[in-house]
């Protein structure tokens, strides 16, 4: 028993950890200037990990700014992406 709330407390680190290493990658693209993939860290990583720590809307705006970098560098899939989780996200909150 004991060692389930070990684990139990384990997982619920795991998104701050993941959110402080998210950063760290975010800023290494921008430092060589790799707007894809700051975009896709910021989709695929820091929103995700924002939302599971109930930061709604850091999450979002991490999500606005990787549609921006999308619309930078012409690439619609992240754009058209983001605004369907963006409707999600706003979908589930109207929801409750």
């Amino acid at each position: 028993m004991n060692r389930f709330k070990i684990s139990r407390q384990a997982d619920r680190d795991l998104p701050v950890i993941g959110l402080a290493s998210s950063p760290d990658a975010l800023n290494l693209y921008i430092e060589i200037g790799d707007k894809y993939s700051q975009g896709r860290n910021l989709i695929l990583f820091t929103s995700e990990l924002q939302l599971k720590l109930g930061q709604k809307n850091e999450a979002l705006s991490s999500l606005t700014r990787a549609a921006e970098l999308g619309t930078e560098i012409d690439y619609e899939v992240i754009v058209n992406y983001v605004n369907q989780k963006i409707a999600e996200i706003n979908g589930d909150s109207q929801s409750e």
